[in-house]
């Protein structure tokens, strides 16, 4: 139901599709569904065995790939002509794998002097070129270890071969490395970020009904093709919001989020407002194409607040346990 009223039900089509797919893959507080491209989630799987050839994890694939593939060379000096489609694939990503991993020297043994990011200041070779590697005298696959020699090289971290071995960290933030490899914060680094908005909270709360949420999602966004919209929900929402109640579509997101009212109240204002548009898109779509007729009346909606309160369950000293008794409490008559 959802591809369908989102891209007219076929893939093919792509000129009536109601919301780009890159608003959709945004996080909700940014005001899309929290979908995942699958690109983004390919890059992170590939990125998660790049950080394994760093971390030294152990695995068999690592073993294999550092004797048979590198050569005791470095992971950013290897070429693309040799090795299996997934490891030229991996290859290819390496500028960007560059900006999340940087080394804590320790024994400077498995850090190369010339590529890894030992000084936070990215590959030493950059700096200063092929003229660097005569000038030093430090050959081009040489490790930290063999960059210095009784403690004397003028280089600003000495290797200290009695503080264990070098480790390997993963940019989890913007200025925040750790030793080890999050999935959801390497996603959410490399992605396109969007300003949050302010009424993600309207339309996805725990006690809402996941297809009511979707169709607020729409009708936010002005892409639910539903004619006049909340002439029912005034009725509703007046005994909850007495004086504050507005028929202006967008001074109604603003009230709903920031009502003054019991957090029972809020609870229901929310299920009231989604229950309202849901019901209107519905009774819009069965007078368009024909299908089984939908009444919108405050009886309609009222009952799908209160099957929805029902399906809760609250008991005992529940925060919400006088959710349905607060319902009946405000709609009595």
């Amino acid at each position: 139901m959802r591809s369908a009223s989102l891209w007219s039900g076929s893939p093919t089509i792509t000129h009536k599709a109601k919301v780009a797919w890159k608003d959709l893959c945004c996080p909700k507080e940014e005001g899309g569904l929290g979908i995942r491209r699958l690109c983004d989630t390919s890059r992170v799987f590939a990125l998660s065995l790049i950080w394994k050839l760093f971390s030294l994890s152990g695995s068999l694939w690592v073993a294999w790939t550092r004797e048979f593939l590198l050569k005791a060379s470095s992971h950013w000096d290897a070429k693309e002509n040799k090795g299996s489609w997934i490891w030229r694939k991996l290859l290819k990503l390496r500028p960007l794998a560059y900006e999340f991993i940087r080394y804590e020297v320790k024994d400077g043994k498995s850090i190369f002097f010339w590529f890894d990011n030992w000084l936070q200041t990215g590959k030493l070779l950059s700096l200063t070129g092929d003229l660097g590697i005569r000038y030093l005298g430090v050959h081009r696959s040489a490790i930290l270890a063999e960059a210095s020699e009784d403690g004397n090289w003028l280089i600003r971290r000495i290797p200290d071969v009695t503080a264990g071995p070098d480790i390997a960290l993963w940019r989890h933030e913007q200025d925040d490395f750790k030793p080890s490899f999050s999935a959801a914060k390497t996603w959410n680094n490399m992605r396109l970020t969007q300003s949050k908005v302010p009424w993600h909270r309207l339309v996805w709360f725990p006690q809402a009904i996941p297809r009511q949420s979707f169709m607020v999602w729409l009708a936010i966004k002005d892409r639910l093709s539903t004619g006049v919209r909340m002439r029912i929900w005034m009725n509703i929402a007046q005994k909850l919001l007495g004086a504050a109640i507005t028929p202006d579509w967008e001074g109604t997101i603003v009230t709903l989020l920031k009502p003054n009212c019991h957090k029972l109240d809020i609870i229901l204002l929310r299920l009231a407002f989604q229950s309202a548009i849901y019901t209107l898109w519905r009774e819009r779509n069965s007078r368009r194409h024909g299908g089984p007729s939908v009444v919108m009346t405050n009886r309609t909606i009222g009952k799908l607040v209160k099957n929805r309160i029902t399906s809760f369950k609250y008991k005992g000293t529940h925060k919400l346990e006088g959710l349905m008794r607060r319902w009946f409490e405000v709609y009595s008559d």
